[in-house]
């Protein structure tokens, strides 16, 4: 009986295995949700800069109409046009001169970090008495942009009304 006296007495300091494992475990699960909430923001925060990009180059080319610059070559400015094609992450921006809608001084962008266009938009900013050509005439227009990364997709959508307004967008 000394003997189990003795020994259950002198405790020796330390973890014991079960107790290293289980923190470990907990330390791997916290790691992994935290890894996954920050891919999920970076995919967003991907997503809302293409967004804002998408808006500035809309803003440059109803600048152009504005401003009437017409690149070399273009006798007579009609409108700056800016277009999207669907699933692709090139935008263009084309100044329209002339009335045979002559095409001059194209510019590409490229939407950056795997975002890509939702739907093919043409939309005509027209100089003098400024305004906008959505498609041929359609109502105002709805830009979306798309981020997928597996089976998740983001959505942001913004508007650009008739008068030529480019609004503050929203994720869907």
């Amino acid at each position: 009986m000394k003997y189990f006296a003795r020994f259950f007495s002198h405790r020796q300091s330390g973890y014991t295995l079960i107790e290293i494992l289980i923190a470990t475990s907990l330390f791997a699960t916290l790691a992994g949700a935290g890894i996954a909430a920050f891919t999920t923001f970076n995919d967003r925060q991907a997503t809302l800069e293409s967004a804002k990009a998408m808006q500035g180059w809309l803003r440059a080319a109803q600048t152009k109409a504005q401003a009437l610059e017409k690149p070399s070559g273009c006798n007579q400015l009609h409108s700056y046009r800016f277009t999207t094609v669907d699933e692709s992450n090139q935008v263009t921006l084309t100044a329209i001169c002339n009335s045979s809608n002559q095409l001059l001084g194209t510019q590409t962008f490229t939407l950056a970090g795997g975002v890509v266009a939702d739907v093919s938009t043409t939309l005509d900013f027209l100089v003098l008495r400024g305004g906008l050509s959505i498609n041929g005439g359609a109502s105002p227009s709805v830009a979306l942009i798309v981020k997928k990364l597996g089976g998740i997709t983001y959505r942001y959508s913004f508007t650009v009304t008739q008068g030529g307004e480019i609004r503050e967008g929203k994720f869907l």
